[in-house]
């Protein structure tokens, strides 16, 4: 069963491969593509995940792994440059806009 913890990692993984570089509705996008299914057997996480996307990014930028935010920015969440990818083998999201 997945975990807020796995949730985190996901969302790592997601940065990754979008460059290093990616917005929130492209890491809920790719968590989707790749992870649905472990997502749908979590319980509760299943209806809370996208909320829980945010919170995980928040713990990141604590942690140290993502770039902090600049006031008032609603851009995009960077790695630190020393979380860098090499590209990962998971999908981008090509679901329709």
């Amino acid at each position: 069963m997945a975990t807020k913890l796995d949730l985190k990692e996901w969302v790592v993984e997601a940065i990754k491969a979008h460059g290093g570089v990616a917005h929130a509705i492209d890491i809920a996008k790719f968590i989707w593509v790749n992870y649905h299914e472990e997502l749908q057997g979590a319980g509760d996480l299943f209806y809370t995940w996208q909320q829980e996307v945010q919170w995980a990014i928040v713990d990141l930028r604590r942690e140290g792994r993502v770039l902090p935010k600049s006031k008032g920015q609603k851009g995009p969440v960077r790695l630190r440059h020393h979380e860098q990818p090499p590209q990962s083998s998971r999908r981008l999201c090509s679901l329709p806009s």
